[in-house]
């Protein structure tokens, strides 16, 4: 279990800083759909992680303060941005056998994950019922997405530069 945890730590981690390569190389997509959903949801987590970082800079508050559950479809991902200490941590971890583990955080739905160990090293991917969803949702939310994750990154951007002054 622990393997797992270590594992997670860094997909988590890769994720946050937006390093679509590193998410890539640790999870294991069905189809070409599959990561290219990854990749832009990647995009968007990173893209409120910058805006939350700069919230606190520069308001003292958190993007979850700021927003005070107005964020609409973002929320979810406002709200993990305030999880503190390790992700990793909060994960509870389900072995399936040797080489198979399901991982699931209480404090975000649609956070859980499955991880496969393939090559000797832990892959993750979306549980079948969020790939399920996704591919059903697809082709309408990408677009959406991809502008929301290009909007919020402008959007941090002044926040850093002073551009915005007030929360």
């Amino acid at each position: 279990m622990a393997e797992v945890r270590a594992a997670a730590r860094a997909y988590l981690e890769a994720s946050v800083n937006g390093d679509n390569a590193a998410v890539n190389a640790m999870s294991k997509f069905a189809d070409d759909s599959e990561r290219r959903i990854s990749e832009v949801s990647v995009s968007l987590m990173k893209a409120v992680f910058r805006l939350n970082g700069a919230c606190k800079a520069k308001f003292g508050k958190s993007l979850a303060q700021v927003a005070n559950g107005a964020a609409g479809p973002l929320q979810q991902l406002v709200d993990v941005s305030e999880l503190s200490g390790d992700w990793a941590d909060k994960f509870t971890i389900t072995m399936k056998g040797d080489q198979a583990a399901e991982l699931r955080l209480a404090e975000m739905q649609g956070a859980d994950m499955d991880a496969v160990k393939e090559g000797g090293k832990w892959l993750f991917m979306g549980t079948a019922e969020m790939r399920q969803q996704m591919a059903t949702a697809a082709p309408m939310m990408m677009p959406m997405l991809k502008a929301m994750s290009g909007a919020i990154e402008a959007v941090a951007a002044d926040v850093e530069s002073g551009k915005i002054t007030e929360a």
